[in-house]
This record gives C-alpha cells, structure tokens and sequence, in this order.
C-alpha cells in the first residue's frame, strides 16, 4: 500500500489554509484511487 504525506504548516488562526491543505489531501487520494481503477 503507498503512502500520502502532505505536511500542512498552519496554526489554527488560518482556517482557510488548513482546509485547504485537507481538500488537497482528499484530491491526490482520490485521484490515486481513480487511476487505480477503484471506487471511492
């Protein structure tokens, strides 16, 4: 199984960079699992 890392460096007084930082996350890993031919 492959592994993710996306290193987030923000506090929590900026809340649109750490959600961003998620929806990066969910993207790559989704899109990892699209190109594998699975489902999410």
């Amino acid at each position: 199984m492959a592994k993710l890392l996306v290193p987030v460096t923000v506090g929590p007084e900026d809340q649109t960079k750490t959600a961003l930082s998620f929806l990066v996350a969910k993207t790559a890993l989704l899109e990892g699992l699209r190109k594998a031919g699975l489902r999410a």
